[in-house]
């Protein structure tokens, strides 16, 4: 079931980063400025962020060495490339991702996914903090 991540209140960032613990993040954004900026609201939330990868590439070698509690993957990378081969294999290892996009309906084009997240673009700190929640609810349960 595809989920749509929308703004709502949330508790303090404190009692998030409690809750969020240690929680390992892999980030697929070409944007190196958007990538900074989900790497430091994730930071803030008390989550560790693993990787900033801005190819398949990247995050293909970095799923060799380590495995994240979650993922947070621009759908578009670049003129050609698509973050769809990182998106199977997070399934395969049953990793919970949001897709990060402008465009919601190219979420779409991956039918089968049951426990993906849509986060529209642009971004805010509390979307993103809502959808860290739900993909951490999926990757305990």
């Amino acid at each position: 079931m595809q989920t749509t991540v929308r703004s709502t209140p949330f508790p303090s960032r404190a009692a998030s980063a409690a809750a969020y613990g240690d929680s390992r993040a892999l980030i697929l954004e070409d944007d190196v400025l958007q990538a900074d900026l989900l790497a430091d609201h994730l930071t803030a939330l008390g989550c560790r962020v693993i990787a900033k990868c801005r190819s398949v590439t990247e995050a293909r070698a970095e799923l060799k060495r380590t495995r994240p509690c979650f993922a947070l993957l621009d759908v578009h990378l670049g003129e050609r490339e698509t973050s769809k081969p990182i998106q199977r294999i997070l399934r395969f290892y049953r990793i919970p991702y949001a897709l990060l996009t402008a465009y919601p309906s190219a979420a779409d084009a991956a039918p089968g996914l049951n426990y993906h997240i849509v986060a529209p673009k642009p971004f805010n700190p509390e979307t993103i903090e809502l959808a860290v929640a739900a993909l951490l609810h999926k990757s305990r349960s």
